[in-house]
This record gives structure tokens, C-alpha cells and sequence, in this order.
């Protein structure tokens, strides 16, 4: 998994979405005394799609590293999404699945004699979001949650990240995903006490945030008040 694992670098273009296994290379001979914060990023039901291609644009040109496993890369059968609800129970035991990539995504990361341990960031988008929020453990500096409500009228509902974690959630007013009254909430109210958290719900219609100026302005603040270089 590790090695099918696609990666962006700062000021390293020809490193730029390429899988770990292409460009072990470059990854060893970055610089000593290089200290760079870094983002996991889990993709959604759809795989590694625009939303990360664009996000990457955003956070690496901004100094972070930005590592996105490749859940097909397990072999597990595609998840099919459905436009009409966001996950099913048959996607239960393949959140399990994607949160063991993360783990091992940020051990191996963190032998990287370059990546900050304290600047470690976990970004979620659409299934992957529903993987951000169900994060429990502290390994991560802050959490992204994007393309999901933390709301659900099954398991995998509400945040269980760490309290003394800050979270920034965003999403659309108008999220077709969500018309479902069941599915339509605000990861909001499950914010508190975590320090520093914000929703985010812009204006409009859409389900990636990424293009949106607004929801890349407050990414951005959110990683850079979080930061140790």
C-alpha cells in the first residue's frame, strides 16, 4: 500500500502525483536539514480524483508535503457510490480497511528524516471524511473534514476524533449527497471542546470543495496556525 501511495513536494514538480514506489529516489535525497509538515490525504468513494489533484495544488506550492494512499491498491472490489446516500453498511468494514492505510501511511511517513512529527495532518474528503471524523488517535496535528456531514442515521455518525484536536469541517449548503434529511446535518455541533474548530458551509451548490477560494483560504489558516517547522 505504502508503495502505491501517491506523493507531492514542495518546489518538486517531477515528484508531483507520482506513487511512492516511482520516486523512492528523490524521497531519500531531499536535502538534509530539510523540515517540511506534511498531509495525509484520504480520497473519497470515487478514488484518487480531482479533489486531490487540486488540493495538492493548493498545499504543496504552501510547503506541504502531501501523501494520498490508494485504497485500490489493497485489491479490495471497488466501492460503489451512490449518489443516492452516502456509504452503505457493505462500506462499514471498508472504512476499517482505509483507516489501517492511514496508519501505516504516517508510520512510514514519519521515517522520513524530513517530515516536521508534530506538523502531521490528516485531510478527509467524501468517504474519506467519514474516515477523518471516526479518527481516534493523536498522531495527527489537526483534522480536515470535507464532502461530509457527520451525519448519519447508521454507524459512523458524529466525531470521534481526539478533544484536544482542532477540526475544520467544510461543506456545500447544497450538497446533492445530502438531500436525505438523515444525512443533511453539521459536523458542528459535535465540535465541542475540541480547541480552535470550525464549520465551514459555503454558499452554493457542489460536493468537492476544493475549488472553492473561500474553503482554500481557510484550509490553509487552519494548517498554518498548526504548524511547526
Amino acid at each position: 500500500m505504502w508503495q502505491a501511495t501517491r506523493v507531492w513536494l514542495p518546489a518538486a514538480p517531477g515528484v508531483s502525483g507520482r506513487r511512492v514506489s516511482d520516486v523512492e529516489r528523490a524521497l531519500a535525497a531531499v536535502p538534509a536539514g530539510t523540515r517540511l509538515p506534511a498531509v495525509v490525504y484520504v480520497h473519497g468513494c470515487r478514488g484518487l480524483d480531482d479533489d486531490l489533484t487540486q488540493w495538492a495544488a493548493v498545499l504543496a506550492p504552501a510547503g506541504y508535503a502531501v501523501f494520498a494512499p490508494d485504497s485500490s491498491a489493497s485489491g479490495d472490489r471497488a466501492a460503489v457510490c451512490d449518489a443516492a446516500v452516502p456509504y452503505t453498511r457493505a462500506d462499514i468494514p471498508r472504512f476499517a480497511r482505509r483507516e489501517a492505510e492511514v496508519r501505516y501511511a504516517l508510520q512510514q511517513m514519519l521515517t522520513l528524516s524530513w517530515i516536521v512529527p508534530e506538523s502531521v495532518f490528516l485531510f478527509g474528503f467524501d468517504h474519506g471524511g467519514v474516515v477523518a471524523a471516526g479518527w481516534p488517535e493523536r498522531g495527527f496535528a489537526g483534522i480536515v473534514i470535507t464532502g461530509w456531514t457527520c451525519t448519519s442515521p447508521d454507524v459512523r455518525g458524529g466525531l470521534a476524533t481526539p478533544l484536544d484536536r482542532s477540526v475544520l469541517a467544510i461543506r456545500w449548503d447544497d450538497d446533492p449527497l445530502f438531500r436525505d434529511p438523515a444525512w443533511n446535518g453539521d459536523c458542528e455541533v459535535h465540535l465541542p471542546p475540541r480547541p480552535a474548530s470550525r464549520s465551514l458551509v459555503l454558499e452554493g451548490r457542489g460536493h468537492s470543495t476544493a475549488a472553492s477560494p473561500e474553503a482554500r483560504a481557510a484550509v490553509l489558516r487552519f494548517l498554518q496556525a498548526r504548524t511547526v517547522r
